[in-house]
């Protein structure tokens, strides 16, 4: 019985590249070892990884990653300054809440007039 040669490449339309650096790369159930040469499309590889590949064919080049827009001025969200106010805590007559534009309740416990009066006060400023 005689061996018969395998071919020794695949022909295929998948780049050659090879990983370099430390740690190894998992790409779907394949584990690619620091300089191990493995086949490829580019969107296969991770963006994280890109730059511990190396391209060893021609045609192995990675399309440009996205670029952020820029950020114009007119669409950054200006600051507003925050107003409290104080309102009855539920029917009492004599207990208040701090509350803020949009109706959380900043204090812990119901205060007292003149207390809710300083908390307004030293929030305001």
């Amino acid at each position: 019985m005689e061996r018969t040669k395998k071919p020794n490449e695949v022909i295929s339309d998948k780049p050659w590249w090879q990983k370099v650096g430390g740690g190894s790369l998992r790409m779907g159930n394949n584990i690619i070892k620091p300089g191990q040469k493995f086949q490829a499309f580019p969107e296969d590889i991770s963006e994280s990884f890109r730059k511990f590949v190396v391209p060893l064919s021609t045609g192995a080049t990675f399309k440009p990653l996205r670029v952020k827009e820029d950020i114009n001025e007119a669409s950054q969200v200006k600051a507003e300054k925050s107003v409290f106010t104080k309102q009855p805590h539920g029917k009492s007559l004599f207990l208040f809440d701090v509350v803020d534009t949009k109706g959380k309740v900043i204090n812990e416990k119901s205060l007292k007039e003149d207390a809710a009066d300083s908390m307004l006060e030293a929030l305001n400023k």
